[in-house]
């Protein structure tokens, strides 16, 4: 669960929920932000959703979707044996792009990033969205102590940066648990920021037994 912070002043705009599941060869994520205030009054409601295949290279996306409260919903389906991504709305194709091995979905790359992480090597990769698909370097920035909601957290920074400059994002995971993402930074290319940062971190049982339950209401 995160704190979702909207600018550079740091007012928060709401709450996100973020659940993985792995079963087997396969994972599920889901990103939903409930916006509070008066942007919660309008009705505001997002919802993120990757799937696909787990092999020796890491998550293998098939579909991720938009989903947001009256509008189509927007979808990038993703055919590895064309090496293409079809990026719709509502159904029907808007665009299209050339995929390759290790490419990700924004959603994805949350998790992905945990290979980097575990090796220092920068590596390239295309990272696609719900609008478009852009080669995006990834690397390791440092480590270092960061005092979030959830409490004081060693954790490890990583980036994903747009080669063209029109998104970064920054991604701060926690190697004592798992190397889950704690805090999630996105800048677009108006200068836009949109922070996550982590309230509570609740790890399922093979996790737990591996790394422990990392808690904070």
């Amino acid at each position: 669960v995160f704190n979702v912070i909207y600018g550079s002043s740091g007012f928060r705009i709401g709450e996100a929920r973020h659940e993985w599941h792995y079963d087997g060869d396969r994972y599920r994520l889901s990103l939903k932000l409930e916006a509070g205030g008066l942007i919660g009054l309008a009705g505001f409601s997002y919802m993120q959703r990757s799937e696909g295949r787990i092999g020796p290279a890491g998550l293998k996306p098939t579909r991720f979707s938009v989903d947001q409260r009256g509008r189509k919903v927007e979808a990038a389906e993703f055919d590895w044996a064309a090496a293409r991504v079809s990026l719709r709305r509502g159904g029907v194709e808007r665009r299209s792009a050339e995929i390759g091995p290790g490419d990700q979905d924004v959603l994805s790359l949350w998790h992905q990033l945990r290979r980097v992480g575990a090796t220092g090597e920068a590596v390239r990769m295309t990272v696609v969205t719900n609008k478009n698909a852009k080669p995006a370097e990834l690397k390791r920035i440092g480590s270092g102590s960061l005092k979030l909601p959830l409490g004081r957290v060693d954790t490890v920074q990583l980036q994903a940066r747009a080669l063209d400059g029109s998104m970064t994002i920054d991604v701060w995971l926690a190697p004592k648990h798992q190397l889950l993402p704690v805090r999630i930074r996105i800048v677009d290319d108006d200068g836009s920021v949109l922070d996550q940062q982590a309230v509570k971190l609740k790890l399922g049982a093979a996790a737990v037994a591996a790394g422990g339950d990392l808690q904070r209401g």
